[in-house]
This record gives structure tokens, sequence and C-alpha cells, in this order.
């Protein structure tokens, strides 16, 4: 019973953090589209320098470093 209710909590607390990356996404993604028009890295169609480049786990940090998404 103990182990149903601490899943059932766990389950709640990954949806919402589910919800939360996805409006994340939703936001970043409009950033992004905003800015590839007048990004001059992108626009001169060379590699980008390394430090505009980031590894598949640059991404992976709390989300609560975006502003935009503070409690």
């Amino acid at each position: 019973m103990q182990e149903s209710e601490d899943l059932e909590k766990q389950n709640a607390a990954l949806r919402k953090e589910i919800k939360q990356l996805t409006e994340e996404l939703k936001y970043f993604s409009s950033v992004l589209s905003s800015h590839e028009p007048l990004c001059s890295v992108l626009a001169s169609g060379t590699p980008s320098p390394p430090e505009v480049v980031y590894s598949a786990h640059a991404f992976h940090q709390p989300h609560i470093s975006s502003p935009r998404f503070q409690p």
C-alpha cells in the first residue's frame, strides 16, 4: 500500500515536470525561431565556434534556470 502511494506521488511529480519541460520547450523553440533570421552564425553557413556548440548533456540542467519558469 505504501509503495503504491509513493509511486503515485512520484508519477504525479514526473507528470508535473513533463508539463513544465514541455512549456519550456515551447518557449525556447519560439525564442530560437525568432533568433534564427538574425543569427550571423547560422546565416554564414560556417561551422559554429566551439563556444556555441553544446553537448547533449548541457541541456539536461534543471529547468528552473530559466527566469520564465521560476516558481
